[in-house]
């Protein structure tokens, strides 16, 4: 339930629309000079450890040679990608204990594999 508000008070904190991104000054008062366990405070680290985690699967995934196979016509939703990881996790316990992005990782990577031709 921690979690929910955190990422409830995110959405709030850093509204984004279809597209944009938070700015610079909604980072600013979300992580500096806040108080250590407060809301904001667990936010930003909610924030800043799913960027660092976006840039270590990216680095990942070039090192791979990896090609996304994800849908093209439209991104994603949450919900869906949820769905993916949840299933994946059940279908796998013994690979629990890898880091949570290379788990997010994998389960899409299962749920839309790639064709022989467009690796």
């Amino acid at each position: 339930m921690g979690r929910f508000l955190a990422a409830l008070m995110l959405a709030v904190i850093f509204p984004m629309k279809a597209g944009a991104q938070g700015n610079g000054p909604q980072l600013y008062s979300t992580c500096v000079g806040v108080e250590k366990n407060s809301s904001r405070d667990q936010i930003c680290n909610i924030y800043l450890s799913g960027i660092s985690e976006g840039i270590f699967i990216g680095s990942r995934v070039a090192e791979s040679g990896f090609r996304s196979c994800l849908p093209k016509a439209s991104a994603l939703d949450v919900h869906q990608v949820r769905d993916i990881v949840e299933r994946f996790l059940l279908e796998q316990p013994t690979k629990v204990n890898q880091q949570a992005s290379t788990l997010v990782f994998e389960a899409l990577t299962a749920a839309f594999p790639c064709k022989a031709e467009s690796r």
